[in-house]
């Protein structure tokens, strides 16, 4: 494939995504309680993602009326594997400290605590000391 501005025959399909948000509806369809703190858009695919799964607890999740959903393209050659991805992941920027420091008490008395690479280096160290402080296992 030549990126010159051509279209090219292909198939489009759309999946929810995004490693936090699989454990977190994998977690609730088997029976826990997790708590998923994230950010989404007013839009349709944060709607989407509120309400593909009943079973899921959207407490933590703060609805932006500013900033789409992050979603991204992927390109995949013709043997599967992918060529290219264009993301635009700009709502992972809205899960900040303060975002986070509403649900201390949830996250001092989690088992687990799971954090996803994409959000600001500053919201993911607050969380790391506040696990550390209470001696709550991570990972990243």
């Amino acid at each position: 494939m030549i990126l010159n501005g051509s279209t090219y025959k292909g198939r489009i399909r759309h999946s929810l995504g995004g490693v936090g948000r699989n454990i977190f509806d994998g977690l609730s369809r088997l029976g826990s309680k997790p708590l998923f703190l994230s950010a989404i858009g007013n839009d349709p695919n944060g709607k989407t993602v509120l309400h593909n799964n009943p079973l899921k607890n959207p407490k933590g999740i703060h609805v932006s009326e500013t900033i789409a959903t992050s979603s991204c393209s992927v390109i995949v050659d013709g043997k599967g594997e992918c060529g290219l991805i264009v993301g635009d992941m700009r709502a992972h920027q809205l899960i900040t400290k303060q975002h986070i420091s509403q649900f201390n008490d949830d996250i001092c008395s989690a088992p687990l605590v799971i954090i996803d690479a994409n959000i600001p280096l500053d919201s993911m160290i607050y969380t790391l000391q506040l696990c550390s402080n209470y001696g709550i296992p991570g990972e990243s």
